[in-house]
């Protein structure tokens, strides 16, 4: 189990991805619930999980993005057509297209993406040490 960070804002469906994020058999512990971008740093910097999950919101910029890799975490974004966009404008190279009706298919990519993010590193649920280069993922 990789414990993740989570700052998804106010990503529609946020409830329930989060239920099935934290669900047994997902992959993933839920480290953190952050509220907003600078409560995610703090969760980095302290170095409380490995990778991180996040959509657009108040604050995700480049610059939080590399003290996000400064820190050694890697990073998926989530979200619709839209919010996957933008967090490929931002850089970020891991980013699964949220299913609007099928929450687990997007907690299962979201996962897979994590693990792929973490293990491009060398790193099988540590810490990450370098920006992620997975490819964008989309849930099935």
């Amino acid at each position: 189990m990789t414990a993740v960070l989570l700052a998804l804002g106010e990503l529609p469906g946020e409830r329930d991805l989060v239920a099935a994020l934290a669900a047994r058999g997902s992959g993933l512990v839920v480290a953190r619930r952050c509220v907003d971008v600078a409560e995610l740093l703090a969760g980095a910097a302290a170095g409380l999980a490995p990778a991180a999950v996040v959509a657009v919101q108040p604050g995700l910029d480049r610059d939080a993005l590399a003290q996000l890799a400064a820190s050694g975490t890697a990073v998926v974004g989530v979200g619709d057509d839209a919010g996957a966009a933008r967090l490929a404008a931002l850089g970020l190279a891991a980013v699964v297209r949220a299913g609007r009706d099928d929450t687990a298919a997007t907690a299962a990519a979201l996962a897979s993406a994590v693990g792929e993010v973490l293990l491009a590193h060398g790193d099988h649920g540590g810490r990450a040490t370098a920006r992620p280069a997975a490819r964008p993922v989309a849930p099935s």
